[in-house]
């Protein structure tokens, strides 16, 4: 696939979720939409979850996946009704306590595109929305963590600092929230006790590696912290992934503007031997780096939702262009790696989860592929998505998925 241009906001990175490069989306989503099919190859496991002897015990091992919402229902964006802003980042206060929304969210939503998630160590889960960041509890009280309805950059104390749309999350060993502060180019840490810094980048575009403000990120979608400390970036609109450690140096690990290596990598992770899997939804694909490079894990590189083994594996929607979805059906999707090397992804241009195991088996935990859009509850297939983007995990093995088209959280927990 190759890279075009899609209209910036200065505002936030969704319509309703994402503002990408100029130079990285609309042939991208074009070419999404075509390529291999969606069936399942003779003897593959569409729902469930299949693994080989190789593989470690693992509570999705032969599970499949309950869903529910998690922070209140499911509020449903109709493409088709237009508020009284037309421009796509410009915000307007709707719902309880001021939250953001745009011209395509339900006024009833409890966050409109919710995007980044992640969980701290006592059970909240964090969501990034707009321009802000919020909490919920365990049981799903929701209040503002950091940043606000405006876009905008500034460090500082909970809703005094400022993010431009910020994406994917995750928190460090010392219980820091890190943030792909996309809009803003740059990597973000807010502190337990709701303190915002600039962990590197600035707002200024660029690719160039450094310390701190002197490093430039292009778009970055996501982030993953290894064992060492070290945050890894998925920065999209370089078609890299990015290393930035302790002392705050920013390198390149792979990949870059001038490379093929990767097209648009949206979701990074570590898994248990401290390899960074890499979701890259421009290639369709699923993705290894390791000392001795980058190889893939799952896809052919086709449009498709076939399970199975890896190398026949398709990810990414075969549905023809819908100028109501595609903006976002093809934007950031997720990765998430377990202790015990699964992996669970989300596959938005299907509007499904689906976890591949760590010998390379590809099954879907939840969803129906391709322009199935939908807001229902329940096990496997049965439940619907509408655009999922970031996925986190909790100490039980229960997933936690954000979608911008339900503008809500899902939650997907292990059952026989």
């Amino acid at each position: 696939m190759h890279k075009a241009g899609m209209r910036q906001s200065t505002h936030r990175l969704t319509c309703p979720l994402m503002n990408l490069a100029q130079a990285a989306v609309v042939v991208m989503l074009l070419a999404a939409c075509g390529g291999g099919g969606g069936s399942d190859p003779p003897g593959a496991t569409s729902q469930s979850a299949s693994t080989s002897t190789n593989d470690p015990p693992d509570p999705w091992a032969s599970a499949q996946a309950q869903v529910s919402n998690f922070g209140g229902a499911a509020t449903v964006v109709d493409p088709g009704v237009v508020g009284s802003n037309t421009s796509c980042g410009i915000e307007v206060p709707c719902g309880a306590g001021g939250i953001i929304l745009n011209e395509n969210c339900s006024p009833q939503a409890v966050i409109c595109g919710p995007t980044g998630i992640a969980l701290d160590a006592s059970g909240n889960v964090y969501v990034a929305g707009g321009n802000a960041i919020y909490r919920f509890t365990p049981a799903g009280v929701m209040s503002v963590f950091a940043g606000g309805v405006s876009a905008g950059y500034a460090d500082g104390q909970g809703v005094s600092a400022l993010f431009n749309a910020p994406q994917g999350m995750t928190f460090d060993a010392n219980g820091n929230l890190l943030v792909a502060d996309s809009g803003n180019n740059a990597i973000r840490m807010v502190t337990p006790a709701g303190t915002v810094s600039t962990v590197a980048g600035s707002p200024t575009r660029g690719s160039a590696d450094g310390s701190g403000s002197a490093a430039t990120f292009s778009a970055p979608v996501d982030v993953a912290v290894d064992a060492n400390g070290n945050i890894i970036v998925a920065d999209g609109g370089n078609s890299a992934i990015r290393k930035i450690s302790a002392a705050g140096a920013v390198t390149t690990l792979a990949g870059g503007p001038k490379t093929s290596t990767f097209n648009w990598p949206t979701g990074v992770a570590v898994d248990p031997s401290g390899n960074v899997v890499v979701m890259d939804v421009g290639a369709n694909k699923v993705l290894k780096v390791t000392q001795a490079g980058v190889t893939t894990v799952a896809g052919t590189g086709g449009a498709g939702s076939t399970n199975g083994a890896a190398s026949a594996a398709t990810f990414g929607s075969t549905g023809p262009y819908d100028p109501l979805h595609a903006p976002i059906q093809y934007g950031p999707a997720g990765i998430v790696v377990d202790k015990f090397g699964y992996m669970f992804v989300v596959d938005r241009g299907n509007n499904e989860v689906r976890m591949i195991t760590p010998s390379g088996v590809v099954s879907t935990l939840a969803g129906q592929p391709d322009q199935t859009w939908g807001t229902s509850n329940g096990v496997g297939p049965a439940a619907l998505f509408d655009t999922p983007a970031h996925i986190a995990m909790d100490s039980n093995a229960n997933l936690y998925v954000t979608e911008d088209g339900n503008s809500d959280v899902r939650r997907l927990s292990p059952v026989p």
